[in-house]
């Protein structure tokens, strides 16, 4: 007789759960200056999502405060980690969009930017 062929579900990776990281500001090497697994008021701008621990996508934190604080300086806090068109001026601006989500690695026990988000700001 035929030994019965193994389920399909079981040869199929398990889909992972993702988990979420609150990451500051960039420095001027492309890398997060720190990250929590709790949103931290006043310094998380950053919300990245990964599934493996190593490699993520990060948004801009959609809340009010956050893009108050972040626009009060486009430059140290947002143009480091983003890309879009005259994002250094941010003046009268009150709302940043994540028009696409960028990429980081974990390296050396800190997210590298890998790929920058794309962001547009809405008055």
């Amino acid at each position: 007789s035929r030994a019965a062929a193994p389920h399909a579900a079981s040869r199929q990776p398990r889909s992972a759960v993702a988990k979420v990281v609150y990451l500051t500001r960039p420095d001027e090497s492309g890398r997060f200056m720190s990250a929590s697994s709790r949103f931290e008021r006043g310094n998380s701008i950053f919300q990245l999502s990964t599934t493996d621990g190593t490699t993520g996508s990060f948004i801009v934190i959609d809340d009010d405060e956050v893009n108050r604080l972040a626009l009060m300086m486009p430059t140290e806090n947002l143009t480091r980690a983003c890309t879009g068109n005259n994002i250094q001026v941010s003046g009268g601006m009150r709302r940043i969009v994540t028009d696409a989500a960028g990429r980081a690695v974990l390296d050396n026990g800190r997210w590298r930017i890998v790929t920058p988000a794309k962001i547009h700001y809405e008055a």
